[in-house]
């Protein structure tokens, strides 16, 4: 779950993928991921993961019909020239009415695939579907993305927020989320 610090009531929630191995272990997708992109799995696992999310947010949109999930998506889905009318097929059988889907991609990635990144965002918002970008804030000019790709959510760098006890990471944060705010995005602050 996310907290929303302006409605306490909202359920946001981010989806996050767990493999679990013959040994009973379990992988955290810091552990697999890197692996699955070398061998160009990553579009299929966030397919597979769009596909599964919002059929759970389907069944769980009966009980809570405000819910929302934040879905991360690799590198590889942004190149995908097919993404978006997927999403937008999957978030209209869930919520006709609705947009129950904010779709994240890494800060990176974004600069990485700009021209892609600008398409699907735009694209994604005029079927009403919000977009993040995530692990914001490591690039040179990270401000300058948001003038070529239209994010409504921003989720900080872990890096922001590591240590809020040292007052300079705590000046950087707060410098950070004011300028978001000055540009009207909402910011997620992990860790």
């Amino acid at each position: 779950p996310l907290f929303d610090v302006e409605d306490e009531t909202a359920q946001f929630y981010e989806v996050f993928v767990h493999l679990p191995l013959a040994d009973g272990k379990v992988m955290v997708p810091d552990e697999f991921l890197d692996v699955a992109q070398r061998y160009q799995l990553g579009s299929k696992i966030d397919r597979w993961v769009l596909i599964n999310a919002c059929k759970r947010l389907k069944e769980h949109l009966v009980r809570h019909p405000n819910s929302r999930l934040l879905l991360n998506l690799t590198a590889e889905s942004l190149q995908d020239a097919s993404l978006p009318e997927l999403i937008t097929k999957l978030t209209k059988a869930i919520d006709p009415k609705g947009n129950p889907v904010v779709i994240q991609f890494s800060e990176n990635d974004v600069v990485t695939y700009l021209k892609q990144a600008k398409e699907h965002t735009a694209t994604l918002r005029a079927n009403g579907i919000a977009v993040s970008i995530t692990n914001f804030g490591c690039t040179l000019n990270p401000t300058n993305t948001l003038k070529h790709v239209e994010a409504e959510y921003i989720k900080l760098d872990r890096s922001f927020t590591q240590d809020l006890t040292q007052e300079t990471n705590l000046d950087n944060t707060k410098q950070m989320a004011t300028e978001l705010n000055g540009l009207n995005k909402r910011v997620i602050v992990s860790y």
